[in-house]
């Protein structure tokens, strides 16, 4: 089985270790995909092109097995549009505080261009069965504070294409939406980012964070084990 993390802009695999260690305990086999965030070079429409070859490589060394997408932040934009693909199509997508678009402050759509705008995914099973009776997991969690703007007055979730842009998009096959209480943009990763930047994302209560990242690893090795238990149905 495999489990494909793909980073936002302040995220890193020790921000996301807690997940990833959810996902390698249930048997997974773990990539963490992180962006290029040096402003000179960013450019995510070259990293999505580099990231299906690198989910497509992965797929071929076990084509028949498992897999879920996990996107924080604007790698959630990459899951997502990814998932859509019928070459990549996954068992389950785990969105948490999704952006789609450009970060920040930044308004170049040709290096950071709306990945859903034009698409509607089309999720399916793996192993060839009826989508409307085998229908893929897909959960998207936001934070309450996420699109409250912060250092500038700029939100780190951009209001038009932040979770209720992707739940638009995603139409009937998000079959969950959680809100994490309290909480900001940051607080539900295994680490603080060690960044100036993360300043600009107002935070919630220690004890609100605590139990919004909680509540977020509750619901990804829930995904993971329903999954697990599908596989391991299909493979007996």
């Amino acid at each position: 089985m495999l489990a494909f993390f793909f980073c936002g802009a302040l995220c890193t695999v020790a921000t996301l270790s807690e997940y990833t260690e959810k996902a390698s305990t249930a048997g997974f086999t773990i990539r963490v995909l992180e962006l290029d965030t040096n402003p000179f070079t960013a450019d995510h429409q070259r990293d999505l092109a580099k990231y299906r070859n690198i989910v497509l490589e992965d797929i071929a060394k076990d084509p028949h097995s498992a897999r879920v997408f996990f996107g924080y932040s604007a790698g959630a934009k990459f899951a997502a549009r990814l998932a859509s693909e019928g070459e990549t199509a996954v068992d389950g997508v785990f969105l948490l505080d999704p952006v789609d678009g450009p970060p920040p402050l930044q308004r170049n759509l040709t290096k950071f261009p709306i990945f859903l705008e034009s698409v509607t995914p089309i999720w399916r099973n793996l192993r060839g069965k009826s989508q409307s009776d085998y229908p893929s997991a897909l959960k998207i969690l936001h934070t309450e504070l996420g699109e409250r703007g912060g250092f500038g007055g700029v939100p780190c979730v951009s209001r038009a294409f932040g979770h209720l842009w992707y739940t638009e998009r995603m139409g009937a096959q998000a079959n969950e939406t959680v809100r994490l209480e309290n909480v900001g943009h940051l607080d539900p990763l295994s680490r603080r980012p060690n960044f100036p930047g993360n300043a600009a994302c107002p935070g919630g209560t220690q004890e609100a964070a605590v139990q919004a990242r909680e509540n977020a690893l509750d619901a990804f090795e829930v995904m993971l084990t329903e999954i697990q238990s599908s596989n391991s149905s299909l493979q007996r």
